[in-house]
């Protein structure tokens, strides 16, 4: 699988960033984007080192954001975030078989 992130001096440039859909649309729930885009930050550091930890913070900020979820919908928006990133590439392929 061909990482779709890389480590530049002073952080991470990652093709997941260029994702801007966040499951609260409207924004009501802010804890649910804030998790989830802590979840973008995780997955493309386990897309640069595929270290098992770097894999396990990506399923606790899942987890994170799945607990943030108010409504039916925000979990099926959710999911779509999920989709999205995985249809970049790299490790949220594999992160979306398992979530």
């Amino acid at each position: 699988m061909e990482s779709v992130s890389k480590k530049i001096p002073g952080g991470v440039q990652s093709a997941y960033f260029d994702v801007w859909y966040l499951p609260s649309e409207d924004k009501s729930n802010g804890e649910l984007n804030s998790k989830c885009t802590s979840l973008k930050v995780s997955l493309a550091i386990a897309d640069i080192t595929k270290k098992i930890d770097h894999f396990k913070k990506s399923l606790f900020y899942f987890s994170e954001a799945l607990l943030s979820c108010k409504t039916e919908q925000e979990i099926n928006n959710l999911n779509l975030l999920i989709n999205k990133l995985a249809d970049v590439g790299g490790f949220a392929v594999d992160f979306k078989e398992i979530s």
